[in-house]
């Protein structure tokens, strides 16, 4: 829970609480998620617009911490087999640091919505991690980050992929944009 808040571990947290002279933990616990909650919450008036306007952008080095908090709001990242989750600083370092890669954020008045990370090998771009939090789903957040994808992908690579599991809820998503299933795994590859 500390990451979420924005501490490294619980311990720093309550003493952070302790030194500014909180001694209600449970009311500061929900006072905090309420506003971490309300950083990703839209005004009453974007709750029905339909695609949702958002700005797509390369994501800051800065911001890996609130990468870091959507990506463990995401019930499917959560469960799978990416250990980078366990840990802050293992998921900024793979989404900044590791190899030529694209990382893009989906924003709406300064609130990250959702999150695209793709690695370049070559002529093949793999999407790794597209990410959009539960609330904005099916509001063309996804679909803007892949289509914004395109344009900052070195001219040289020439097909898109990823891997999914065969039950994964990223499938339809996957086949309105035209992947196709590939042997003997689901590898989704697409000419750009």
């Amino acid at each position: 829970m500390a990451h979420h808040l924005g501490f490294r571990s619980v311990a720093a947290w309550l003493t952070a609480l302790a030194e500014s002279g909180v001694d209600d933990f449970d009311h500061a616990l929900v006072a905090a998620v309420r506003r971490r909650d309300a950083l990703t919450a839209l005004p009453e008036e974007d709750a029905h617009e339909r695609p949702l306007a958002v700005t797509v952008r390369r994501a800051y080095t800065c911001e890996g911490e609130r990468l870091y908090t959507l990506a463990l709001a995401i019930p499917e990242l959560q469960r799978s087999a990416h250990r980078s989750f366990h840990d802050h600083d293992t998921f900024a370092h793979r989404l900044f640091h590791v190899g030529e890669s694209v990382t893009l954020v989906a924003e709406r008045r300064s609130r990250i919505l959702g999150f695209l990370h793709a690695t370049i090998e070559g002529r093949t771009a793999t999407i790794v991690w597209l990410a959009v939090h539960p609330e904005y789903r099916r509001r063309g957040v996804g679909t803007a980050l892949h289509h914004t994808l395109r344009e900052h992908l070195p001219s040289g690579v020439v097909s898109v992929g990823t891997y999914a599991l065969l039950d994964h809820p990223i499938l339809p998503f996957l086949e309105r944009h035209k992947y196709v299933p590939g042997k003997p795994y689901l590898w989704m590859d697409r000419l750009t």
